[in-house]
């Protein structure tokens, strides 16, 4: 075979700065070497080559293969706006073709993972925070420098740091604030050189006290048959030392409909716990003492809320299990890993996934598929596949059979090119698969009549948006092709199969199929005591490590209280659903026709004879941009944060496959620690170990409970627990209780408390206190407890935090702030009402922005037509779609059309470029006919219009400045005025020209398209300057006479170019607060006068007030492209184009803010530069303790020494 078909296939989603692969073959060819290029260039323009690679396709690489590209990133070629979808040109240059596709860009290089070390935190306490950076293979990402920002509820960031990673990982610090909002926070980090894509993760800021024991239930089932009496929930209550806990719970149930939670009054009950134990329970008649019916509740759920509280009465722990479903069974059935479409003839596979109604998989339940009752059953990951195919319910003995879910699926026929019937379908073995193992895969084309005996057939692999393998084999008549695919850890968590054939030069032929692997890590991580699994407090230990040779390995252990406020942790298998996540395919497999296959795999596919896939301009089932918190953590509580085997080191560093780390201490705490492992491995990627608890206990000890805060001069009782864990029978203890500076107590002036109790085996018993904090601060309270009998003393001291009952108001003074010169805000700063004497109170000053974006692209769709009619038809319909293409171009909102129709505008233009020119004249004018006299406006509007478009299409500079050279000897008068001796036709094209000031107008016009166009044709038309200069002339001796607001504005425009700008004047005619200029006889003139005045206020950098005038343009809606919207159309985009442009490129921009505190000596300054605009500063000052002290007059001076972002 002498010619092949050239194919290039690629990801649809290219990511900048990471290698990608790009897949390159000639299919069904045996000659010479072919070489290829492949090469990526920036969006829309095509003038910057952002990267490009040599390949040789040969007999040697059997004319295929995967050609390594990365996309560096380039200012000049993309934004930093996140907002933005931005693209690239993706090309193969063969011999005989250049294959093209328009592709997708991501600014995500990896992953960011982050770990904290608690997910909940106190005001003023310190957030620890460990980072992974990754690529999208997992492996170690450290070259990238990583933007971290603290952000609270609001939405505000109050801090930034940039760090840099060292083999993937880095370490950081939050000291979070005394007066800090409560609820859920976040950490937003990104990438330096790639800052369009963060990653979030949250922790939460509240008070509180840590547990110490756990409750968990556990319901008889997952779920509540409508037919079923009763429910029943075994309540298990444990000290996070191990023992168990006794005392009494109180339980009630409910039931969520939506957002709404109705409790049942009738479920409330009294549980006793003994030895860790209790049992509540639900039954049918609780139920309908609130409801009509259980029917009804059908989709609706329960809950249980249990509060147990210690024998003693020391302490309440709370436990709460949603979820439990009312259902009328207890499966659902699922087709998300069908393919949507079947080719006929050929056998269908149907993979169903069977879910308990908690969504966990539905292990070993049998399931039947008609036609053809072929049963199945479930394997561990609830899924099962049979082939045949329509209705599926679920085959369980036990039900009956109204009570089987059952749902039906419909299949579409896969479209054949021309009803060819050709087809291929990829068939797999059902089983679960692990890394390793060989699978095998079946392809059948049934009789398909465009299969030939020694058929080339081309599979590519996808794992991870990425093509990992690429292989192509003959068919040697066989009626059915097998081929054996070695699993390998790059195809973790999943994987794709996508073949395909050529039959003849036009038709593709395909399909693919989704293939799931077990969730293991890409290595091997574990973690193992050396020795015993149960401490006393402050006893040495020993750890064993296992992993792969080379990998960093962190570690934490966290007293397991925290698990008991949060029970999120980071398993493997959460990291494999979040990389998932980011799969850019879409189905389980197949399409709605060849390419269709390709597109829904997640690739973009292109053949030089044949098809090629349509662009993808969506993102938002591509990526959902996320960061997984490895949290649960806390700070007082971690044992070990950034663990070490060696005093000085952050990380463990495995150079062997095991590690002992030894010389460790446990901290003088009763409770189990969890030992959490994540490692990092140049070569297999992230691995999270399961965690290893190790439990530290003692037969007797002294607790003490202390609420997170005690309000000044207010009453508390606080108890002393004492546990007795020994076997001995009873236990009399003397109990201590010291006495506490500024805290009343029974032990104030005495210097000690002291009580004298018994305690039996197995149980513990609590000593009240009651005292009474004087002052603010914090203040330690120690009790000690002796054993009468043996001698044993316990002791234990905790923090008393006293604080005053406070409460906080927040006042919010928006302020519409633009650039240039200074603004002043002065606020008044009394002493609060109600304040309480000798108390302090502070004011927090916060200070920050928001952005708002351009004009939306979405209607420019309608724009972009085909020229037709006469010269000023012509040019209307040209203007249209040259309006388009340059707002589309510089706002970069192709997708919102369609990224193929760029292709289609310029086609346009070129047609319509050389449509005008049959119109043109010998001597550079034009008129609506050939024959009909020329116009002094039309011949003027067409030279502009070429301006535009010369940037976009090859305009002939002659013709271009003919047209103005015709102007300058043909329609300008001695005065400098030009004159209109040929009105155009279609007078709605013009605007208000023809309003009042007509003259002045129409010598604008000209002379704007005449300062367009002289970069151009000040060498060809010598006279322009002095044309030019006349007209300038004319209209500032015309200016003090002007009435019109649109000659105004558009002459202002026009004097701005020339440097002759008066800001005062085109103020004088705007309306409102200088935002529009409103004029007489429809709105398009208001729409096209604005545009002007904004056009001059962006040549001369009046951002502040050119901000107003796109901020009201952004609010108005307009028939652009209707009769009559001409001009109105053009000008507006072209001047928020313009407005854009200019913003865009600025690069100094900073805001300086002085805030001034009567009482301070000096003023606080802070700074807002471009590369943190939207970091908030805040800053705290005390209220006067009385009103003699001046600190009440707070005053903001805002200036800019450049200019601040400006509204976009």
């Amino acid at each position: 075979l002498n010619s092949p078909n050239n194919v290039m296939s690629a990801p649809n989603l290219l990511r900048v700065g990471t290698t990608e692969n790009v897949f390159v073959e000639a299919q069904d060819y045996t000659g010479a070497d072919i070489p290829v290029r492949v090469v990526v260039k920036n969006h829309p323009r095509k003038n910057i080559e952002l990267a490009s690679k040599q390949v040789l396709l040969s007999s040697n690489n059997n004319f295929q293969q995967l050609v390594d590209i990365k996309i560096m990133e380039n200012k000049d070629a993309f934004s930093e706006d996140p907002l933005e979808k931005q693209y690239v040109y993706l090309e193969a240059h063969f011999p005989t073709s250049v294959l093209e596709k328009v592709v997708m860009v991501s600014f995500q290089s990896g992953y960011i993972f982050v770990q904290t070390d608690k997910s909940i935190y106190t005001p003023q306490s310190t957030v620890k925070y460990r980072i992974f950076s990754v690529t999208p293979d997992l492996q170690p990402l450290d070259q990238n420098g990583i933007s971290i920002e603290i952000i609270n509820p609001q939405g505000i960031i109050l801090h930034r740091d940039l760090f840099f990673p060292k083999q993937g990982i880095l370490t950081g610090t939050y000291d979070i604030p005394d007066v800090a909002s409560p609820g859920i926070w976040s950490i937003a980090t990104r990438f330096k050189n790639t800052p369009q894509k963060n990653f979030t993760a949250e922790f939460e800021v509240k008070e509180y006290v840590l547990p110490t024991f756990e409750v968990s239930l556990r319901p008889a089932k997952s779920f509540f048959y409508v037919d079923d009496d009763k429910l029943e929930v075994e309540i298990n209550a444990r000290y996070l030392s191990g023992n168990r806990v006794d005392g009494i719970a109180f339980v009630v149930f409910g039931v969520i409909q939506g957002d709404s939670k109705t409790s049942l009054p009738a479920s409330l009950r009294r549980v006793s716990i003994t030895e860790g134990e209790g049992k509540a329970e639900l039954t049918r008649e609780m139920i309908l003492k609130t409801f009509k019916s259980v029917e009804e509740l059908v989709g609706s759920s329960l809950y249980i809320s249990v509060s147990v509280l210690t024998e003693a009465g020391s302490e309440m722990v709370e436990a709460q299990r949603r979820g439990i479903q009312i259902v009328t069974s207890p499966y659902t059935i699922h087709f998300k890993r069908t393919p949507k479409f079947f080719k006929p003839g050929i056998h269908f596979d149907v993979t169903v996934y069977v879910t308990n109604p908690d969504d966990s998989p539905a292990e070993r339940v049998e399931v039947v598929v008609n036609p053809g009752n072929v049963p199945a059953r479930t394997r561990s990951n609830g899924m099962a596949m049979v082939t045949l195919s329509t209705a599926v319910k679920t085959n369980n003995p036990d039900l009956t059979p109204a009570r089987q879910d059952e749902k039906q699926f419909i299949a579409e026929a896969y479209a054949t090119k021309g009803g060819s019937n050709n087809y291929l379908h990829i068939g797999v073995e059902d089983r679960e698969l692990t890394v390793g193992t060989a699978l095998k895969i079946y392809l059948h084309f049934a009789a398909s009549p465009g299969v030939q005996n020694n058929q080339d057939f081309t599979y590519l692999i996808l794992s991870k948006g990425q093509i990992v393998q690429a292989k192509r084999f003959k068919r040697d008549g066989q009626s059915l092709v097998a081929q054996s695919i070695l699993v390998t850890k790059d195809m973790l968590p999943s994987f794709r199969v996508v073949a395909y054939y050529h039959v003849g030069a036009s038709e593709v032929v395909a399909d693919s199929v989704w293939v799931d692997v077990k969730d293991t890590c890409m290595g091997t991580l574990k973690v193992k005591a050396e020795g015993m699994k149960i401490y006393e407090p402050g006893e040495r230990f020993s750890l064993s490590i296992t992993g792969d040779p080379g990998a960093k390995v962190g570690l934490v252990a966290v007293d397991k209280g925290v698990f008991v406020l949060n029970k999120n942790r980071l398993t493997q298998n959460k990291i494999w659903d979040i990389i998932e996540k980011h799969d850019t395919g879409c189905t389980a497999g197949s399409g709605k026709d060849s390419m269709g296959v390709f597109y829904d795999a997640g690739l973009v596919f292109h053949s030089d004879k044949a098809d090629g896939t349509t662009e993808r301009t969506s993102r938002i089932d591509l990526f959902i941009y996320f960061m997984f918190n490895l949290r649960n953590f806390s700070s007082l509580n971690v044992l070990l944060y950034i663990y070490s085997c060696i005093s000085g080191l952050e990380h463990i560093l495995l150079f062997n496959i095991k590690v002992l780390c030894a010389n460790s201490f446990l901290r003088d705490s009763l409770t189990t620690w969890q030992v959490l492992a994540v490692s990092l491995s140049p070569t297999h990627g992230i691995c999270v170990a399961d965690p290893f608890e190790m439990v530290v206990r003692k037969s007797f000890f002294v607790d003490l409970k202390l609420p997170y805060s005690a309000v000044r001069n207010e009453q508390l009782e606080i108890k002393a627990v004492l546990h007795n864990y020994s076997n001995k029978k009873r236990e009399k203890v003397l109990v201590v209780f010291r006495e506490t500076k500024d805290v009343c107590s029974a032990a104030s002036k005495k210097g000690k408390y002291r009580t004298t109790v018994s305690i039996d085996a197995m149980s513990s018993r609590s000593i009240s206190y009651f005292i009474i904090p004087m002052k603010l601060g914090n203040f330690e309270i120690e009790v000690k407890a002796v054993s009468i009998d043996s001698g044993y003393g316990e002791a234990v001291k905790k923090q008393l935090k006293v604080v005053i009952d406070n409460t906080v108001c927040v006042v919010i003074f928006p302020v519409l702030l633009f650039t240039g010169g200074v603004q002043e805000i002065r606020m008044k700063s009394d002493i609060p009402n109600g304040q309480i004497p000798n108390t302090p109170a502070h004011t927090y000053i916060t200070v920050s922005q928001n952005i708002e974006q351009v004009i939306s692209g979405d209607l420019m769709g309608r724009l972009i037509v085909q020229p037709f009619g006469s010269g000023e038809d012509t040019m209307i319909l040209m203007t249209y779609t040259l309006t388009a293409t340059h707002y589309l171009d510089t706002t970069k909102q192709w997708e919102a059309v369609g990224m193929q129709r760029r292709a289609e505008a310029i086609k346009h233009l070129q047609a319509a470029y050389q449509r005008e020119l049959t119109y043109r004249k010998a001597d550079g004018s034009y008129g609506a006919w050939i024959n009909r006299q020329s116009s002094t406006w039309l011949t003027a509007y067409v030279s502009k219009v070429f301006t535009l478009a010369s940037n976009l299409i090859r305009i002939d500079e002659k013709v271009l400045c003919g047209s103005l050279k015709w102007l300058v000897l043909n329609t300008q008068t001695s005065d400098g005025m030009f004159r209109e001796d040929a009105p155009v036709i279609h007078g709605e094209m013009v605007g208000d020209v023809r309003g009042k000031d007509a003259e002045a107008s129409l010598t604008a016009f000209v002379l704007i398209a005449m300062q367009e166009g002289r970069k151009l044709c000040t060498s060809l038309v010598p006279s322009l300057p002095e044309s030019m200069n006349k007209a300038i002339d004319y209209l500032s001796s015309k200016i003090p006479t002007m009435t019109n607001p649109y000659a105004i504005a558009m002459t202002s425009y026009a004097m701005a170019n020339a440097d002759k700008f008066n800001k005062d004047l085109l103020m004088k005619f705007s309306s409102g607060d200088g935002s529009y200029w409103q004029v007489s006889g429809g709105h398009h003139f208001t729409l096209e006068a604005s545009a002007y005045a904004l056009l001059a206020l962006v040549k001369v950098k009046d951002f502040e007030a050119a901000g107003k005038v796109v901020h009201w343009l952004n609010s108005q809606t307009s028939p652009y492209g209707n009769s009559g919207t001409t001009q109105a159309t053009i000008m507006v985009f072209q001047a928020v184009a313009e407005y854009y442009k200019q913003v865009k490129t600025l690069q100094d921009a900073q805001l300086e803010v002085i805030l001034s505190i009567s009482g301070r000596s000096r003023p606080t300054r802070w700074l807002f530069k471009r590369e943190n605009p939207l970091i908030t500063r805040t800053e705290r000052f005390c209220h006067p303790m009385d009103s003699n002290q001046e600190c009440n007059l707070i005053s903001l001076h805002i200036g800019s020494e450049a200019t601040i972002k400006p509204i976009i």
